[in-house]
């Protein structure tokens, strides 16, 4: 798999949990700047990586290790929201 493509699919989900946790806190009544930002960081990741996606940029050199743990940390944020979403 294309490591490139593989780190931008990670940040996108790290995004997409972001901005589900944030959005989640906004519609529990916690008018908070913390959950905004979240909102706006999540969504700005997504709509970022989109755009790199779509346009075939490509960053020089991205080194395994960045891979891996973006990679990682997409997998701990969705374990994250997942167990928010738990009953």
């Amino acid at each position: 798999m294309d490591r490139v493509v593989l780190h931008q699919v990670a940040m996108s989900i790290v995004g997409v949990s972001l901005a589900v946790n944030g959005l989640q806190t906004l519609r529990g009544g916690s008018m908070s700047i913390s959950a905004g930002l979240f909102v706006v960081a999540g969504v700005g990741l997504v709509v970022s990586t989109g755009y790199q996606l779509a346009t075939g940029s490509r960053p020089e050199t991205l080194p395994t290790w960045t891979v891996w743990g973006a990679v990682l940390a997409a997998a701990l944020s969705m374990a994250g929201m997942v167990l928010v979403f738990l009953p």
